[in-house]
């Protein structure tokens, strides 16, 4: 069976990462064009191009998909299934008729709630208790698609994005799986999205600061959506400071928000609601560290955390 995988982000990258661990190899890979990145600008390959370079798969580099050229290019390839996940193009009505059984968008929440670029973030950031994966049909509109399969997905209380995204990824590969072998053998029938949608809106750079006159829950609700990247993050001696992992403990402190207080070798930062104890950080151009190493290396004991 020949498939054909858009992709193009680090999330997408990880995901065709697993695929291929799991011998589900695509007969082409479609990813963004290279571009300039960095402070010296240099041009660069999107991460699902590494991966796909790097496995040996061929790959075609575009964001012209209504080119001619592309598009005989995946007729040629004679499709049965699209796989397209993190892919961040619009992909036109004259592509999305090509697949002989059904072009695929796995996305990482349960569909309706959290169409759109960072699912998994605002679900996390919102303080949801469960998530998931969704396999749908695509069509002209955004993750809006008849669901093919759905499976939920436990947010645990002190969970990263990094460690769930692990989970989510795995999950979405088992159900894909599934989706080829039901699809192709008529064994499962897609069925509409039912209730209300909402909308999870990419991710603006003022929302990674932290704003410690919030309450301790939301603000390490942030912590955990943004870890391990970008990071919510504040200032600190004119140095920006990254939080990776944090807890809203059982401690009672009084502190200002922002204001830094170390007891018994732990970091706690007083917030407009309560505290906060911080476990994982990384100071800019430093590795990460834990609160420990945090209060030994800088000594911020009565000082401040600000939000710029």
């Amino acid at each position: 069976m020949r498939w054909i995988y858009f992709g193009t982000g680090l999330l997408s990258s990880k995901f065709l990462e697993k695929l291929i661990d799991n011998r589900l190899l695509p007969s082409l890979v479609i990813t963004g064009s290279p571009k300039p990145s960095g402070r010296g600008r240099k041009i660069s390959h999107t991460p699902v191009f590494m991966v796909a370079h790097n496995h040996g798969l061929p790959v075609i580099e575009t964001t012209l998909l209504d080119d001619p050229v592309i598009i005989r290019k995946i007729q040629r390839e004679s499709p049965s299934f699209y796989v397209v996940f993190d892919f961040g193009h619009i992909i036109p009505d004259s592509l999305l008729k090509l697949p002989r059984i059904a072009p695929l968008n796995v996305h990482p929440s349960l569909l309706p709630s959290y169409r759109g670029a960072a699912p998994i973030i605002r679900a996390m950031m919102a303080g949801e208790k469960k998530t998931g994966v969704s396999i749908i049909i695509m069509n002209n509109k955004i993750d809006r698609g008849d669901i093919v399969l759905q499976e939920e997905v436990e947010i645990e209380e002190n969970m990263t994005r990094g460690e769930l995204e692990e989970i989510l990824l795995d999950k979405a590969t088992s159900l894909l799986q599934k989706a080829f072998s039901g699809l192709k053998n008529g064994t499962i029938e897609p069925r509409p999205q039912k209730g209300k949608g909402s909308y999870a809106r990419k991710i603006q750079r003022e929302e990674l600061w932290i704003n410690w006159e919030s309450n301790a829950i939301k603000i390490k609700n942030l912590i955990h959506a943004l870890s391990p990247l970008p990071g919510a993050r504040s200032m600190f001696k004119d140095k920006i400071i990254q939080f990776l992992k944090a807890r809203v403990p059982e401690d009672t402190l009084r502190l200002n928000p922002g204001e830094i207080h170390v007891k018994e070798k732990r970091l706690f930062v007083g917030t407009g609601d309560g505290i906060i104890e911080i476990l994982m950080l990384k100071p800019s151009g430093k590795k990460e560290m834990s609160a420990i190493e945090f209060i030994n290396g800088y000594r911020p004991h009565g000082l401040y955390f600000t939000s710029r």
